[in-house]
């Protein structure tokens, strides 16, 4: 049961790696896309795309975590009929 927790600590340390090149990078490929004189409206136009697409996130990562629990369940118990 320690193995548990190791994928939300490796997606944590995964996402705080990568958010330092997220961070500096957006504005500039922003500029790239909108120019400089709509960046106000595209960075916000940006942000409100970025959180919907994170909504359903939680919930699938939760399926994966309950089917990897389910797995674990079901082999330890198909061990104990073949004992």
């Amino acid at each position: 049961m320690v193995y548990k927790h190791l994928l939300p600590i490796q997606m944590c340390l995964f996402i705080h790696f990568s958010g330092g090149t997220y961070i500096a990078l957006f504005v500039v490929i922003l500029i790239d896309f909108v120019g400089p004189e709509k960046l106000s409206s595209g960075s916000g136009l940006a942000i409100m795309c970025l959180g919907l697409l994170n909504l359903p996130i939680p919930s699938i990562y939760g399926k994966i975590v309950n089917t990897r629990y389910l797995i674990a369940v079901l082999a330890t118990f198909i061990q104990f009929l073949s004992l």
